[in-house]
């Protein structure tokens, strides 16, 4: 079934960051935007869902390296507003963060969910050696 609030707010995504400076990571958004809009357009729900989570982590690696290189808050601007019409307006904040999560790189997430396991293995290892 298609989801037209959801083929809207892609649409205006792309409105929004047409007018930004050509580049090989404007063009993988606009890329990943459009792809979206039409799995979006032929009810393909999941896939739309993941192409824009896609879309949320390069729109959070640009936005990082343009606050690195000290770009102006009204460059950013469009980021932030694109990054809130990406994301569905349902979302609670916990899902909120739970789609912020999801959308930066893999190794970042493995990394993040290791710490717990690891923590607990080195309590394990000090606790062994101080019973020993």
């Amino acid at each position: 079934m298609r989801n037209r609030k959801r083929e809207q707010r892609l649409i205006r995504a792309i409105t929004l960051l047409d007018p930004l400076a050509p580049g090989r990571e404007r063009e993988r958004i606009m890329d990943l935007l459009h792809s979206a809009r039409r799995a979006s357009r032929a009810g393909e729900s999941l896939r739309a869902g993941e192409l824009s989570y896609m879309v949320l982590g390069a729109l959070n690696v640009l936005q990082g390296r343009l606050q690195a290189s000290g770009a102006a808050a009204d460059a950013l601007e469009p980021f932030a507003a694109a990054v809130d019409l990406l994301l569905p307006d349902f979302m609670t904040r916990e899902r909120r963060t739970f789609a912020m999560f999801m959308a930066e790189p893999l190794v970042w997430r493995l990394t993040v969910l290791s710490l717990p396991l690891l923590s607990a293995c080195v309590v394990y290892g000090l606790w062994n050696l101080l019973n020993a």
